[in-house]
């Protein structure tokens, strides 16, 4: 496991790895490796992600890369499975009693079935800690 280790984990866990000492290529390098992201602790937000091939780097082109997915990421906040089914089913019924309030709070554009595969965003774990715990 990786993120941000705490010393209160619970004695019968695996101990969490510092993620911004690794580099996911070190664990997962082979294709059809398929790993698990959890997201939002508290919401219970469990991704799979598989690594679909390794090919030679093509000049210009950014890595990593995220070709294809299934739906749009769940809006921060919406409370887990049961408030995300609830926000789709409001989205979906305009004679549901939320969903006026719904499409007011979601993004603009928002759509639960539309996956836009360059709204990806891949960032350094190193520099993310940076900015969290230092203020860069």
């Amino acid at each position: 496991m990786f993120g941000i280790p705490d010393n209160d984990d619970y004695i019968m866990s695996a101990p969490v790895r510092p993620g911004w000492e690794y580099s996911v290529v070190d664990f997962v390098s082979a294709p059809n490796t398929v790993m698990r992201y959890d997201y939002d602790f508290s919401d219970a937000w469990r991704h799979s992600v598989r690594l679909l091939s390794v090919e030679a780097r093509e000049a210009g082109r950014k890595y990593p890369d995220c070709p294809a997915g299934e739906r749009a990421c769940p809006p921060e906040d919406c409370g887990g499975i049961d408030g995300y089914a609830e926000l789709v089913d409001a989205l979906l019924d305009p004679g549901n009693d939320d969903h006026a309030q719904m499409m007011e709070w979601i993004p603009r554009g928002w759509m639960p079935e539309t996956f836009d595969s360059s709204a990806v965003l891949f960032s350094n774990p190193k520099l993310r800690w940076k900015r969290a715990f230092n203020g860069g």
